[in-house]
């Protein structure tokens, strides 16, 4: 479990429990005992509502229903302390508005979730904003970026709308930086570059509503597509080779050669095809790779 959800769900589902708590009390002094968990239930529901909203970072359905599981069981637990044992009302606790209370608090969070599903499928907006936001930055379309996520969607089975954002904007740090004199070999500012490409587009998701386990995906990917990770690092790495062979390889060797030289564009050729992961993706690779490597030989001539 990651800091974002146990405040999401350990954090938030305390201070729900707390202000029902708190409400109890007040309206203790002032309705019959039997209608203050009607009374309470109303409010409850639009502050609820309020936090599920406008403070939950989750963006996907299951992350919801694991809130729903714990704030739950947080409110039973709790008001069995704090309400049954401690204050033991004359007339019992257990009756049909606190059993509402509690479907409510499971129900409110599955609601909430399934909403903000919905209208992301409905949209893929996030995945269209960040098309935009990466052909802006390098003023017009790169072929290479669709066929990085044509490659991972083959790639990786599943792959989830996270994962295409993270194969489209890898290297937006060239496009927000500029690409001229780039080191493109130099280890430090390969880290640097996937480093920084994933804090620009994590900044970007962030500021364009996207969910907290969205944005950490995608600034995970983004952040070892140079060099690899774990499973789905190492995916996006090799969609990103196989594509440039696709793609950028001619430029390299038949733009960049008279600038950068032979040992410079071999070495970039040589590091795209030996970095790749799997041995599959390396056959998938090998033709454009040896096809551009023996064009690069001729220009040597």
């Amino acid at each position: 479990m990651n800091k974002q959800f146990l405040k999401d769900a350990l954090g938030w589902g305390f201070i729900l429990w707390l202000i029902g708590y708190a409400l109890g009390m007040i309206f203790f002094a002032i309705v019959p005992p039997a209608m203050i968990g009607w009374v309470i239930t109303p409010i409850g529901i639009v502050i609820t509502l309020w936090v599920l909203f406008k403070k939950i970072k989750g963006d996907t359905f299951q992350y919801y229903l694991k809130l729903a599981f714990i704030w739950t069981a947080i409110a039973i637990v709790l008001d069995y302390l704090f309400i049954v044992k401690a204050l033991k009302p004359a007339d019992g606790y257990y009756k049909l508005d606190v059993y509402l209370y509690y479907l409510l608090t499971f129900a409110l969070p599955l609601f909430v979730g399934w909403r903000k599903k919905y209208y992301s499928e409905a949209g893929m907006d996030l995945y269209n904003k960040t098309i935009e936001f990466v052909d802006k930055s390098f003023s017009g379309k790169k072929p290479h970026f669709e066929r990085t996520v044509f490659w991972l969607e083959k790639f990786l089975l599943g792959a989830t709308e996270a994962h295409k954002i993270a194969a489209y904007a890898h290297d937006i740090e060239r496009g927000v930086s500029g690409e001229k004199n780039r080191e493109y070999l130099n280890l430090e500012f390969l880290k640097y570059h996937q480093n920084e490409g994933a804090e620009i587009i994590g900044k970007f998701l962030e500021k364009n509503g996207a969910g907290i386990e969205t944005i950490n995906k995608v600034k995970h990917l983004v952040s070892s597509h140079e060099f690899g990770g774990d499973d789905e690092q190492n995916v996006l790495m090799d969609a990103d080779s196989v594509s440039f062979f696709e793609t950028n390889a001619p430029h390299f060797v038949e733009k960049r050669f008279p600038i950068d030289g032979y040992e410079k564009i071999k070495g970039k050729l040589d590091w795209m095809f030996n970095r790749i992961s799997s041995e599959e993706h390396k056959k998938i690779a090998r033709e454009n790779y040896e096809k551009w490597s023996k064009a690069l030989e001729a220009y040597k001539k």
